[in-house]
């Protein structure tokens, strides 16, 4: 949060502030750089004297204030509310010789310029027992692509490798928000799986989130929008992949504002095998009756969502 400005111009005499405008967070990426949120505020003083102008620092930006008529000037101030654009990613196994969890903070993560997104500094990463100690089963691969430019949307991929024993896996991806709410908006959530036999004996991978999906789109909280890739079957050393979208075409429009997005994995496979996911939610503000209806009058040609 900023404190108050302080300037030292000693011909513009300043008083509390009269008027304070604040436009929502927004996200600002630079070429090769990891994007961050920030938030632009402005205020409006009263001011004695004739003074050009001054400048201040605050606690997490920098502020210009200019005279732009007599007596009157404006405090522009651009602010970093969040100094990573996601907040946690927790990944769990468990099978007979265990459970265990990994928890990635924002932190743990390295932005890929060359991706364009996060990904794991130290791959791969093996989740231990709570109890023995002992590695149960094995992540990697795992990246991370936040919205940016164009379509807002989250991609979440990895590779897993179950234990010695069958490996159920659940991977909570991170929530991400929308300052101001989206409001009409469509999404369409698609996902991919590839799965390895090791051992010769067959490979198979089992969804165990709802409707029987392993792999969960979800918004505003809890409101599940889509599961997909129920199952996976791989001949004994040979590799199956299966893919699955919702809606096939197009884009499904959402109930009400949409306030926050997020994606969840939960899927069990055979001992020894392995495999990836690849996961991506998109979502983009559904043009409205009276918005269609002007770019069809403009010659406009508008594709159908459904």
């Amino acid at each position: 949060m900023n404190e108050p400005v302080s300037f030292s111009q000693s011909d513009c005499h300043t008083i509390p502030l009269q008027l304070t405008e604040r436009l929502p967070a927004t996200l600002f990426v630079l070429d090769n750089q990891p994007p961050v949120r920030v938030r632009l505020s402005w205020s409006w003083r009263p001011c004695v004297g004739p003074g050009s102008e001054s400048k201040g620092r605050s606690m997490s930006g920098a502020a210009n204030l200019k005279l732009i008529m007599p007596g009157l000037m404006l405090l522009c101030f651009v602010s970093t509310v969040a100094g990573y654009p996601f907040d946690t990613i927790a990944i769990s196994a468990h099978n007979a010789e265990g459970s265990g969890t990994v928890t990635l903070q924002a932190e743990d993560m390295v932005w890929s310029a060359e991706l364009g997104g996060y990904t794991l500094p130290d791959d791969p990463l093996p989740i231990l027992s709570r109890d023995s100690g002992h590695v149960i089963a094995t992540v990697g691969d795992v990246y991370l692509r936040v919205p940016t430019r164009g379509r807002d949307g989250i991609e979440f991929s990895g590779y897993f490798q179950a234990g010695t024993s069958n490996t159920a896996f659940s991977m909570s991806g991170p929530v991400w928000t929308f300052d101001p709410p989206m409001d009409p908006a469509a999404a369409r959530h698609s996902s991919e799986v590839l799965l390895s036999d090791t051992n010769g004996d067959g490979a198979t991978f089992t969804g165990l989130g709802p409707m029987g999906g392993s792999i969960q789109s979800y918004y505003n909280g809890s409101t599940l929008f889509a599961s997909l890739i129920s199952e996976v079957g791989a001949p004994p050393y040979g590799t199956e992949s299966c893919s699955e979208a919702y809606p096939a075409i197009g884009f499904e429009p959402l109930a009400g504002p949409l306030y926050d997005i997020s994606l969840g994995v939960h899927f069990l496979v055979t001992a020894g095998d392995t495999g990836t996911f690849v996961s991506t939610l998109t979502v983009i503000p559904e043009p409205t009756a009276f918005s269609l209806l002007i770019l069809v009058l403009a010659g406009v040609p508008v594709g159908r969502f459904r």
